[in-house]
């Protein structure tokens, strides 16, 4: 259940801000495992998915980056063995995240 909207997760195909995808409850729970930079770009994007982003201070503060790299670095980490586990719909909201 989404803890922001109190919502179950809808199938991949659904690309609504306010639904939590299966892909990404399969990811939350397998992210005990993971650690890499990539894979908290992604994890950091997914939090901050349901306000259409994080803001440049809290970008700032968690990774020490401006927005505009940051967004960069998130849209290669999608591409990347990071995003593997993630749908096409989901990838493509992300990516649409941020400064162009």
């Amino acid at each position: 259940m989404n803890r922001v909207t109190k919502m179950p997760p809808q199938p991949c195909a659904g690309t609504s801000v306010a639904t939590t995808h299966e892909c990404q409850v399969r990811r939350a729970k397998r992210s005990r495992n993971r650690g890499s930079y990539a894979d908290d770009l992604i994890d950091f994007a997914i939090l901050w998915r349901p306000w259409n982003g994080a803001t440049a201070e809290d970008i700032f503060v968690t990774f020490g980056l401006s927005p505009r790299t940051y967004f960069n670095r998130l849209r290669s980490a999608l591409s990347g063995p990071a995003g593997s586990d993630l749908c096409t719909a989901l990838k493509k909201e992300l990516a649409q995240l941020g400064p162009a």
